[in-house]
């Protein structure tokens, strides 16, 4: 159901081509990020929590 949510925030994005509009994609982005990050991280062991997209990430 993401999937289907970021492709329709890329469709917003190319049709508004506003630059609020598109920090607010860039946000989103770094919430799929982070959601891949939650998926393929196994939280029985130590997580380095240091290279999160979000900190790693220059606009």
């Amino acid at each position: 159901l993401y999937r289907l949510y970021r492709l329709y925030r890329l469709y917003r994005l190319y049709r508004l081509s506003d630059f609020t509009d598109f920090m607010d994609f860039m946000d989103f982005m770094d919430f799929m990020d982070f959601m891949d990050f939650m998926d393929f991280t196994d939280f029985t062991d130590f997580t380095d929590f240091t290279n999160l997209p979000w900190k790693t990430r220059s606009y």
